[in-house]
């Protein structure tokens, strides 16, 4: 199983802020799109990994990033699914954590 299925069914929510798209690389296998992106995650043979979205940010991290000030709806949105991010990021590392043990 990939990190991206090991607990999650087809979705998962997890912050995106970009809107940098890419082709795959030859030879890559997809593992995650979303409405913005249709690549947000990808692995090449047979142990990298590459992904797009930002399972590591924290609301200060965020902060820091835009300024309080300059994207308050950003940052609004973003403490909306916190705890859903937060969530989402445990399992998707502990899902890697898992795989990369067992290699």
């Amino acid at each position: 199983k990939e990190f991206t299925e090991v607990v999650f069914e087809d979705e998962f929510d997890t912050f995106q802020w970009h809107n940098d798209c890419f082709e795959l690389p030859s030879g890559a296998i997809h593992l995650a799109s979303s409405k913005r992106c249709l690549y947000q995650a990808f692995r090449m043979e047979p142990n990298a990994y590459g992904i797009q979205f930002h399972p590591e940010v924290v609301e200060e991290m965020l902060v820091e990033w835009v300024g309080e000030g300059n994207r308050a709806g950003l940052i609004s949105d973003y403490r909306h699914k916190a705890d859903v991010y937060r969530s989402n990021a445990l399992l998707l590392l502990n899902n890697f954590l898992q795989i990369i043990s067992s290699v």
